[in-house]
């Protein structure tokens, strides 16, 4: 039973790598480079074709035991390359890579690798039929490359490094590769497996040896965009390590190792040729061809001309001079151009170095255009003003009135004179604003039409650089009166409140276009008045209906429509305004453990409520949380403490705020504190200083039935207000409410609605109810 070992490869292609170095001037290369072709072939080959490695993915096999036997394989391997001589190879080595084919297999599976003998491996070809024994016995029988051969035991791949050739070494690998082919620069490997199954997963060659080659030809090319300079080129060769640069008649110029050069310090307009070869150390490639470029000639400089000048209109001009130019070839070619408007134009019989233009009749502007040696100069440029006559006699007629609609009689415009004599024409209308030119309006004269407002006219005239404007002339419009402008709106509001919408109607008559402007008056004194002088525009009211915003005093509006030239004024409606007053019976009573409050009046009618609360009436008050309703309950707290506490409320409406009298809270308290004597000590509430305010307070007569009278003496300026009020509160009325400075007498005339009976009073010095009292009223 014969044990059967098997080598697989598979077909891997490499670009092939190149070093390059240089050793005692040779050049040395090391290239590494992939197998060309493989081939291999059963021992028992009984097909007419026995090559099966033209294809990737083909097995070998080879039994160690018995050559004839069935199923048995080995391979060879073809390496070409150019340099392939026994006088140029220096070192070969071998990049192998395999690993152990079968997991299960013999371990260590080993091959050795041979070359195959030279008498057969170039007999037998690398395609078509082949002799399957002459193949089979000349890949297992070549010389032995490797001796100890080569194993693995890795399923992974397993690389080796092998030199199979040193022309420096002695021993196995100092041969004299006789298995070399000369003919064909290839060499050829065999593999045939000892123990084991091997599978090849890369094979290629790394070979160092000598390059006697020389460089090839190079291609070179030149430019010149100076007057002293050439620029060449020249396609890089990669085994050249210099270039050397002649002119075309074989001179050196220069030896580089980079492929442009610039020659420099020749003469300007010049054509130079030049040509270059490539070197090694080997020696020098073919000339490349002649490339030649010119020089440029200097640029042209010195081009200046003079001779700017106003003239009359039809009036000889005279002569432009030139400066004679420099640079070019010396020898200097000249035109001149003119232009008026648009681009210069080229002038005929105008080649000389100066031009006299002759008689001209529109302004025009001149330069010189000089040409030398391929360069061209354009020279500054003069300008020729011609002068012409202003336009006159430019006036129009027909001032007229029509009606909405109508087409208007021509207006007439006289011809004019002055300028070049050309005339055109440009009418233009003004209604409001800023002038609007008409089109189709390039006519002396011009025809309205279909006129809708009133309208100015007049008529521009230009001739040459001139321009004339003529007067102005009024077309009017007759449009009828606007009618039906009526507003409505009249009402009644409180202060600060939003009236209605003022509604007008649609207007008719005028041109049937209307814009609005609402007015107002807020001064009643003066509505009587024709003049309108109180009466104003209102911002942003051009609308059929106005929004008035909230008032705080009566006014009147009306609007004002405005159609074309015309105008109405509306009728006037009146939005009354009934104004706010200072709050009004604001007392508090003590009944019980609650405290009661009046219900005021006046302000807006709409009252919000604030109790405080504080150990005195000057200062240490707060608000009280929650306590907002007209009465308030005092709680048990307050009532049942060995410390005082003093209550007050205090109402708004609007922009209005009262403060009510002060309460105390026990029960055995009186509401109002108690005055011993007439001169008391007060501590400010302002300031924060202690002055010595009241003299003396005295109210007379007690009973009254005319007048009720105080007389107060003050040591210091104060806000003094005196309440009276009726025990039902019925009556609660501010009788004086002013600064007093030192001494004053109040008289109240009681009216006629006051009835017999108790009132009472409070006295307030700087806010702080300072007296209280009763006074019997008989009537």
């Amino acid at each position: 039973m014969f044990k059967n070992y098997r080598i697989r490869t598979l077909f891997i292609y490499f670009i092939t790598m190149i070093s390059v170095y240089n050793i005692y001037g040779q050049e040395i290369k090391t290239e590494t480079f992939n197998y060309y072709r493989k081939q291999g072939v059963f021992a028992d080959c009984s097909f007419s074709n026995c090559t099966y490695f033209d294809h990737p993915g083909d097995l070998i096999s080879y039994s160690s035991y018995s050559p004839t036997s069935s199923d048995t394989r080995n391979a060879r391997y073809i390496f070409n390359h150019p340099n392939f001589t026994n006088n140029k190879i220096k070192k070969i080595i071998l990049e192998l890579g395999i690993r152990k084919f079968n997991s299960g297999g013999q371990t260590s599976p080993k091959m050795n690798i041979r070359a195959p003998k030279s008498n057969c491996n170039n007999n037998i070809p690398w395609s078509g039929s082949v002799d399957k024994e002459d193949l089979y016995f000349c890949n297992l029988y070549g010389n032995i490359v490797y001796q100890n051969g080569i194993s693995t035991n890795n399923i992974s791949t397993t690389n080796y490094s092998l030199l199979i050739y040193d022309e420096n070494s002695s021993g196995l690998t100092n041969q004299t590769l006789n298995y070399f082919d000369s003919n064909s620069n290839s060499l050829t490997l065999s593999f045939t497996p000892v123990t084991g199954e091997i599978e090849i997963v890369s094979a290629r060659l790394r070979i160092t040896y000598i390059d006697t080659s020389v460089p090839d030809t190079p291609s070179i090319s030149a430019s010149s965009n100076s007057t002293s300079s050439v620029n060449l080129n020249w396609t890089n060769i990669s085994n050249a390590s210099s270039y050397k640069v002649y002119n075309c008649n074989n001179q050196l110029i220069t030896t580089t190792s980079n492929t442009s050069y610039t020659v420099t310090g020749l003469n300007s307009g010049t054509t130079y040729s030049y040509k270059v070869k490539a070197f090694n150390a080997n020696g020098g490639s073919n000339f490349s061809n002649c490339a030649s470029a010119t020089t440029s000639w200097p640029i042209i400089i010195n081009n200046n001309i003079t001779g700017n000048q106003t003239i009359t209109f039809g009036e000889s001009t005279s002569i432009i001079n030139g400066s004679t130019p420099n640079g070019g070839s010396g020898n200097f070619n000249y035109s001149w151009q003119k232009r008026t408007t648009g681009n210069w134009i080229t002038l005929n019989n105008s080649n000389s170095k100066n031009y006299n233009p002759g008689a001209l009749t529109e302004t025009s502007r001149f330069r010189r255009r000089v040409s030398s040696g391929g360069r061209t100069s354009y020279s500054n440029e003069v300008t020729i003003t011609v002068n012409y006559p202003a336009i006159s006699n430019n006036m129009i007629s027909g001032a007229q009135s029509v009606n909405l609609g109508d087409n208007a009689n021509p207006l007439n415009g006289s011809l004019p004179n002055g300028g070049n004599n050309n005339y055109s024409y440009q009418w233009q209308k003004r209604t409001t604003g800023n002038w609007i030119t008409l089109s189709n309006s390039n006519s002396r004269n011009y025809t309205p039409n279909n006129l809708i407002e009133t309208t100015e006219f007049r008529r521009n005239v230009f001739s040459a650089n001139r321009t004339s404007t003529s007067n102005n002339i009024t077309v009017i419009v007759n449009l009828p009166s606007i009618s039906n402008n009526r507003i409505v709106g009249n009402q009644t509001i409180n202060e600060n409140e939003t009236p209605e919408n003022l509604k007008g109607t649609y207007p008719g008559g005028g041109n049937g276009n209307y814009t609005y402007q609402w007015q107002k008056n807020d001064t009643p004194s003066q509505w009587q008045r024709t003049d309108n002088r109180y009466w104003v525009d209102i911002e942003n009211s051009n609308t059929v209906i106005y929004q008035p915003p909230s008032l705080s005093k009566t006014t009147r509006y009306r609007r004002k429509v405005i159609s074309g030239n015309t105008s109405s004024i509306s009728n006037s409606i009146t939005v009354e305004v009934i104004p706010f007053s200072d709050i009004n019976n604001n007392i508090i009573f003590l009944n019980n453990g609650t405290i009661n409050g009046s219900t005021p009046n006046e302000g807006t009618g709409i009252y919000t409520y604030q109790w405080i609360v504080g150990t005195n009436t000057t200062a240490n008050t707060s608000e009280i949380p929650g306590a907002t309703s007209k009465d308030y309950t005092i709680p048990k707290q307050y009532i049942h403490s060995t410390t005082i506490y003093w209550f007050r409320r205090i109402v708004r409406s609007g922009n209005f705020t009262s403060y009510s009298n002060w309460i105390p809270s026990c029960t055995k308290c009186k509401s109002t504190p108690i005055l011993k004597s007439n001169n008391l000590d007060i501590t400010e509430n302002t300031n924060s200083r202690s002055i010595n305010l009241i003299s003396s307070i005295k109210q007379y007569p007690n009973p009254s039935i005319e007048s009720i009278n105080f007389d107060i003496s003050l040591n210091n300026a104060a806000k003094v207000k005196i309440l009276l009020f009726s025990l039902d509160l019925s009556i609660n009325k501010v009788i004086h409410d002013d600064y007093i400075y030192t001494k004053k007498t109040i008289i109240h005339n009681i009216p006629k609605s006051y009835r017999t009976g108790i009132y009472g009073y409070k006295v307030f010095i700087n806010n702080l109810e300072y007296k209280n009292g009763t006074i019997i009223i008989k009537k």
